[in-house]
């Protein structure tokens, strides 16, 4: 009975699209510009709760899929005349971000911080975080008369934290089928698609598996 529940699921659940699972919320503040007036992040009033849980409310960034680092903020819109005073907070010192809709965390994996604010994408029995890490790659240019130069090609590196009563689990892209095939042992249709490497069933894939997951579990409490 289990199994025939668990792949029902499988068939028919599919995933909201990423902009109905986190909604935006018309409170925009401010943008700021970086060099050659490039877009760098939009503020928005939220709070966010230090790790000496101290509560600030301020303008803060809420366009990405995690940060790192620092964070920036403003206690007045920025974007505006006068300019207003830039503040930064170190990534260590910050527990939780609430902005625009979003919920961003400072996750801990065996008991050490990931050292990123990463942006949650799924609430349920299993939380499911990301952070998009920004990085670029050599890439040789060959230059009549002048040998090769090396350029940098730009991509984007995704990290899934999951989490599951208080557990943070790091899906590492390499062992992604045997982590998730057993993360999903108890919904057997579903680990053995994640093992076989089913179409859909891939790291790029994993809010949608998740999701499928975690509406599973929540068919076994009806």
């Amino acid at each position: 009975m289990i199994l025939a529940r668990c792949t029902a699921c499988l068939l028919w659940f599919s995933l909201p699209a990423l902009g109905q699972v986190l909604p935006a919320a018309a409170d925009t503040a401010g943008y700021v510009k970086g060099g050659y007036g490039k877009f760098t992040d939009t503020f928005y009033l939220g709070a966010f709760t230090a790790t000496d849980s101290t509560k600030i409310q301020a303008y803060l960034p809420a366009t990405r899929n995690g940060y790192e680092r620092a964070i920036d903020y403003f206690e007045t819109p920025p974007g505006r005349q006068p300019h207003p005073k830039r503040y930064s907070l170190n990534i260590i010192q910050v527990h939780t971000m609430r902005v625009h809709g979003r919920y961003y965390e400072n996750l801990f994996v065996d008991d050490e911080s990931i050292d990123v604010l990463a942006l949650r994408v799924l609430r349920g029995p299993v939380e499911l975080f990301t952070y998009a890490e920004p990085q670029s790659v050599p890439v040789p240019i060959p230059v009549p008369g002048a040998g090769m130069l090396v350029g940098g090609a730009s991509y984007i590196n995704t990290h899934w934290y999951l989490r599951r009563q208080g557990t943070v689990l790091k899906v590492r892209r390499g062992k992604f089928a045997e982590q998730l095939s057993a993360y999903f042992a108890d919904c057997p249709a579903l680990a053995q698609a994640v093992a076989r490497g089913d179409e859909h069933c891939r790291f790029r894939d994993t809010p949608r598996l998740v999701a499928q997951y975690n509406q599973y579990l929540e068919s076994l409490r009806k």
